[in-house]
């Protein structure tokens, strides 16, 4: 898998992909991972009709949920590339609707971040 910078180029590459994502979660946005991208060092790439999102932040290097039809394939995918480069296969920012997924398919339970976290505003009430 070849990753690439996220610029303002890469819009086209990667915005077909969010249909895939039917979470409120921000990082599944463009305009996230535009801002951020720096400074989280995000890159991309595409592989079996797959959108993979890696972000490398503090020496630590992880991946989003794979955006793709088959959650399974994405993940495996994502699997073969960590072992062939021999980094750790840590997922980052996987919405709570995929928490149960992801840890059925990784035979793996997850860990709970505690520095980032999302809040979601009922814009009703305001």
């Amino acid at each position: 898998m070849n990753f690439k910078k996220i610029d303002i180029n890469s819009f086209k590459d990667i915005s077909p992909f969010f249909k895939h994502q039917q979470s409120m979660a921000c990082e599944y946005s463009f305009g996230i991972l535009y801002f951020w991208k720096d400074y989280f060092n995000y890159q991309y790439a595409i592989k079996n009709d797959c959108l993979f999102i890696k972000q490398d932040t503090d020496g630590v290097t992880s991946f989003f949920l794979p955006l793709c039809d088959d959650l399974l394939i994405g993940i495996n995918t994502l699997k073969q590339y960590c072992d062939e480069n021999s980094i750790p296969l840590n997922l980052s920012c996987v919405p709570e609707s995929y928490k149960n997924i992801v840890e059925t398919i990784l035979n793996n339970e997850a860990i709970e971040g505690e520095i980032w976290k999302d809040y979601i505003y009922d814009i009703n009430v305001m």
